[in-house]
């Protein structure tokens, strides 16, 4: 046997392992409860996360953030210094005799610095706007 053929025969044979272990595995309960596990994470990453979009408008700074429902009904604390704006949410649910805290914390640059006792905030739905509305850019 040459070693082109040895090694295509390798390949094969691994190849057929690696399908065999695949099959074994999917047919296995613990597939199922990877996948049930994989779903419960992605679902709490898509509920836990803060999406901002930053706008640079005529009539100042303005960003947009995102919050997730489970947080709708929980504090938001919002700091605003020179180029950085840091937006904190904190929500505590009680079930029965156990109480569970969750948090999430994003700090974004800004474009240019803002001052935050110019800050202002609007609430539509689970979008709250913060606007800078002097918010100069430094030329």
């Amino acid at each position: 046997m040459d070693s082109k053929e040895n090694d295509s025969h390798s390949l094969s044979k691994k190849d057929d392992f690696q399908e065999a272990v695949e099959q074994l595995f999917y047919a296995s309960p613990f597939h199922e409860i990877l996948n049930s596990f994989q779903k419960l994470i992605s679902d709490q990453l898509e509920n836990s996360s803060i999406s901002m979009n930053i706008r640079d408008e005529k009539g100042g700074l303005y960003v947009d953030i995102t919050v997730p429902e489970s947080f709708q009904n929980g504090d938001i604390m919002i700091e605003a210094k020179s180029r950085y704006l840091h937006v904190a949410l904190k929500e505590a649910a009680q079930n029965g005799d156990s109480a569970s805290f969750t948090s999430l914390s994003r700090t974004v640059l800004l474009p240019y610095p803002v001052r935050e006792e110019t800050m202002k905030t609007a609430w539509n739905r689970n979008v709250l706007t913060i606007s800078f509305p002097d918010a100069k850019k430094h030329e």
